[in-house]
């Protein structure tokens, strides 16, 4: 990237380099799990600087570093397959801006898509796929167990509860596939919405960017203040009978399907209780880096209880009273 002026006025001016930059930066953050939602945040941005055609190139071209560091390096599979999510999530929030579209629309829409082409193929594997499914997820439990007997016996040694359930899975991974298989919607539908919210987020945050390439009539503030439809509650309050009474109806899997229905619907009040926090903490006068890391913070270890506010604003609207709060 180099700069040009123009008029007194100074202007970025992108090339294949910064194209190349964006590319090592998706591929650092998605083979980091916890900063793995980051990720489709450069790729979102290769499309709006460079256009469309360019983005994919960059896509595809990961996806290729991926699989010969597989072939060469030994990295988990997995890590190529999370890394197509993030490119899913890049093309819907790119397009969400190309198509000019409001960001809280685009979200619901962009990601019940990705979700019906994601569902779509996994229901291709479990009826054509000969055990294909399991077989994936069973050779990835195997590496990433194979990972933790060289670096997890410090872990192990100190004893608890945590060892034991540790030293468990490592010594027998694949008892733990129908385990992974039963929470599998759950795990892909939190992951491709909370990436696109998040994801979203950056960009908009960084429009300075990209907008001098790009027109979009919408900002931070509209995808912050993502409400989800009423009519979710209700689905909430059916997940619910299922987990305490599906057993008796359903059999065995009666339980799982609630608990995976009510993670699913609970995705879109966790994002609307963390767009409560991040009001909060702007009102609060939190900004910048430190708001970023409380977010981060949030997302990893307190997303059930943002859930819950999310859930509870459908009745309280918790944003009157930051007025009252600030003074």
């Amino acid at each position: 990237m180099s700069y040009k002026t123009m008029n007194n006025t100074t202007i970025r001016i992108y090339d294949w380099k910064t194209l190349c930059f964006l590319g090592v930066i998706a591929i650092a953050l998605n083979s980091f799990a916890p900063l793995s939602f980051l990720a489709p945040i450069p790729l979102a941005f290769s499309s709006l600087i460079f256009g469309r055609q360019k983005g994919l190139f960059l896509g595809v071209g990961c996806i290729l570093l991926l699989l010969v560091a597989n072939l060469y390096m030994g990295i988990f599979p997995s890590v190529a397959w999370l890394f197509i999510v993030s490119i899913f999530n890049a093309t819907v929030i790119s397009e969400i801006v190309f198509r000019d579209i409001d960001p809280s629309k685009g979200l619901l829409y962009g990601g019940m898509f990705i979700i019906i082409v994601v569902f779509a193929v996994m229901i291709f594997y479990i009826i054509f796929g000969n055990n294909l499914l399991e077989n994936v997820i069973k050779n990835n439990l195997m590496i990433f167990a194979d990972a933790l007997k060289k670096n997890g016996q410090s872990v192990v040694a100190q004893g608890g509860d945590d060892a034991k359930l540790l030293q468990d899975f490592i010594t027998k991974p694949d008892s733990y596939v129908q385990e992974v298989i039963n929470w599998f919607p759950a795990a892909v539908f939190f992951s491709v919405f909370a990436g696109q919210w998040i994801g979203m987020i950056g960009v908009l945050r960084n429009p300075n960017i990209w907008m001098r390439t790009r027109r979009y009539s919408f900002s931070l503030r509209h995808i912050v203040r993502f409400r989800a439809p009423e009519y979710l509650v209700g689905i909430v309050v059916f997940s619910l009978v299922l987990i305490l009474i599906g057993e008796y109806v359903f059999g065995k899997y009666g339980e799982i399907i609630g608990w995976n229905l009510l993670y699913c619907i609970g995705v879109f009040y966790f994002i609307q209780g963390l767009g409560i926090y991040f009001d909060f903490l702007s009102n609060a006068g939190i900004k910048g880096l430190l708001r970023t890391i409380l977010l981060f913070f949030a997302v990893v270890f307190a997303n059930r209880l943002f859930a819950l506010l999310g859930l509870f604003d459908m009745w309280f609207n918790f944003r009157k009273y930051f007025n009252k709060l600030k003074k």
